[in-house]
């Protein structure tokens, strides 16, 4: 190796004052004084004040609704649904599967007699929740004849919170204990619950 040439120091420092001859002035980044900082936030502050309100969420009813269904279908040219079909699916569900007749019976003989899938008792009970979340939750609510984002409501508002507390309705996992025929019963066809809020916003929304 060979060894490095020292420059003498008069030219180190010569050297070291042409590169700062050479950088540029530095830039100072502009800031706000106290005054247009209170004019600033006083504007932004205006401007909130002005938007409108969000507007609240409901079904819509009468006329409006009507009118609005219209637009959506010119638009989209997608053949509406009616919730009726949600409430006989699930009318006819619950007929079926006698279930009024076995929540009411004794609790550890109903449940005791349930089976399918191979599977007994609350296993049973458990597997047919989840059938039963699936055929719900992807139930096609975006097609409902009624103005946008009606469908989406539905399923939000009034679906999907039914299952609160006993099964996450999204991700179809049960939740605690889950449901017992009781009140997966209550749950669908109580006073106030799944089947009359349905039939109530039919009702209001003209569907």
């Amino acid at each position: 190796q060979f060894p490095q040439q020292q420059q003498p120091k008069q030219h180190q420092e010569q050297f070291a004052v042409q590169q700062q001859e050479q950088l540029p002035p530095p830039q100072h980044k502009q800031q706000l004084q106290p005054l247009e900082l209170v004019a600033f936030a006083e504007s932004a502050l205006e401007r909130a004040e002005q938007a409108p309100p969000p507007a609240p969420l409901h079904p819509p009813t009468g006329q409006q609704a009507g009118q609005q269904a219209g637009v959506l279908l010119e638009t989209e040219d997608v053949a509406p649904l009616e919730l009726s079909a949600l409430i006989s699916y699930l009318e006819e569900e619950v007929a079926d599967k006698e279930l009024e007749e076995r929540a009411h019976a004794s609790g550890t003989e109903a449940l005791g007699n349930l089976c399918g899938h191979g599977m007994e008792g609350q296993e049973a009970l458990d597997a047919y929740v989840s059938e039963l979340v699936v055929r719900i939750r992807d139930f096609p609510y975006g097609q409902l004849a009624g103005p946008p984002g009606l469908g989406i409501w539905v399923r939000d508002e009034v679906v999907a919170p039914s299952f609160r507390g006993r099964w996450d309705f999204y991700s179809n996992k049960k939740r605690g204990s889950g449901f017992d025929l009781l009140s997966l019963e209550q749950m669908l066809c109580g006073e106030n619950m799944l089947l009359d809020r349905l039939r109530h916003v039919r009702h209001t929304a003209s569907l």
